[in-house]
């Protein structure tokens, strides 16, 4: 699901960057696949080691990780925001879209100059959401309950195994 997130969130947005393109299709490729590592990537992160402590035992890990992950959703939508005036900045046929990018933020926040940049915003934050709910999700959520119960069932294998040969053995050893 994580690679599904990463590879959709790309090709979709290959075709919001390839615009005004000296590259054409590969530079938007590049600057898709470039943006969604650091979306999708910083998702699998957030989801597969910070939110699993939201749910802990300890208040001060639940509080740790709830503010952990406030700031990366917050990051984030951040960081799709700028990818959508990024946008904006290469249709319009600037130089420096990257610094112009910060420039259009600043002046106009989260309000964009192209539908396309509003699909780029939402494409970004779809994928980086399922990025992170499918990180959560792969192992059991309880921080380290995952690692233990492989030891017990790897345990309780061994020694199903062991009763199962001196059975046949005939050994009550």
């Amino acid at each position: 699901m994580i690679s599904a997130a990463w590879l959709t969130e790309s090709l979709l947005n290959m075709s919001f960057l390839m615009v005004n393109d000296e590259m054409g299709a590969v530079g938007g490729l590049v600057a898709a696949l470039g943006l969604s590592v650091i979306n999708v990537g910083g998702a699998t992160l957030v989801g597969y080691f910070i939110l699993p402590w939201v749910g802990y035992k300890s208040r001060l890990a639940r509080l740790g990780a709830a503010i952990l992950g406030v700031a990366w959703f917050g990051g984030m939508s951040l960081w799709n925001v700028l990818a959508g005036h990024y946008r904006d900045a290469k249709a319009a046929g600037f130089v420096n879209p990257e610094g112009t990018a910060l420039h259009l933020f600043a002046q106009q926040g989260l309000s964009f100059d192209s539908i396309a940049s509003w699909g780029l915003f939402l494409i970004g934050m779809a994928a980086s959401l399922l990025a992170c709910h499918a990180a959560y999700r792969i192992q059991d959520p309880y921080p380290h309950y995952g690692d233990v119960n492989r030891l017990l069932e790897q345990g309780s294998g061994d020694w199903s195994e062991e009763a199962e040969r001196r059975r046949r053995h005939g050994s009550s050893r």
